[in-house]
């Protein structure tokens, strides 16, 4: 009976010592495959999370003080209920344009009129600090005290509102003017509405401040 038992005790060890082997091997070789399995989750998270965000980065601006609108002369009525008597000036842009001021004097507004387009229905605005040479042109729009966009850009604004607003899709031009565009027209619904070839807004800095915004569709 003695040898029998020294006989199997060994057998016993080396079967524990197996069986341990093959569950370490295993956990280990679980833990490995959850490990990778959850970095390449966390990589596609950050890819999902990163597209999302680029997809969302710009929504165009279309209007001014939640009256005026590109492309629309009932809202240039509403702006400006006399606006048809305002005279053209054709010689501060490549195109005609109408020039207005807040009723402080301090900035301009510029409606550009393209060849070809509907009457009083603007397709591009801009807006800066009035100078002594446009205060003697500029019409005042008396019920105004600043000009800025719907999404809220406006004179004297930092580069950093201006990202935080608008996002990171942009180019800098010249050091000093961040552009935004669209011009992929055959998957842009807002160019389709508006049957424009291509828009874009343009910040201009100095002294890292908003000193002029222009926006609306590029002339056919």
């Amino acid at each position: 009976m003695g040898k029998i038992k020294n006989q199997q005790l060994p057998l016993g060890k080396n079967n524990i010592r197996v069986s341990l082997f093959f569950i370490l091997s295993s956990l280990f070789f679980t833990s490995c495959i959850f490990s990778e399995a959850n970095n390449n989750r966390k990589v596609v998270d950050r890819k999902i999370f990163s597209t999302t965000n680029k997809e969302t980065l710009f929504e165009p601006d279309s209007t001014i003080n939640h009256v005026l609108k590109l492309s629309d002369s009932k809202s240039s009525y509403r702006f400006y209920p006399n606006i048809d008597k305002v005279l053209s000036i054709d010689s501060l842009r490549e195109c005609p344009i109408k020039l207005f001021s807040n009723k402080a004097h301090t900035e301009y507004l510029m409606v550009y009129q393209y060849e070809g387009g509907v009457s009083e229905a603007f397709d591009f605005f801009e807006f800066g600090y009035l100078n002594k040479n446009l205060k003697r042109k500029a019409t005042v729009v008396d019920n105004v005290n600043i000009f800025k966009t719907e999404s809220g850009l406006k004179l004297g604004m930092s580069k950093e509102e201006l990202i935080k607003i608008k996002g990171e899709d942009y180019t800098i031009v010249n050091d000093s003017i961040f552009k935004y565009e669209i011009n992929n027209y055959s998957t842009s619904e807002f160019l389709k509405k508006y049957n424009m070839p291509a828009y874009y807004l343009e910040c201009t800095f100095r002294k890292s401040k908003a000193v002029k915004i222009k926006f609306g569709f590029e002339n056919p």
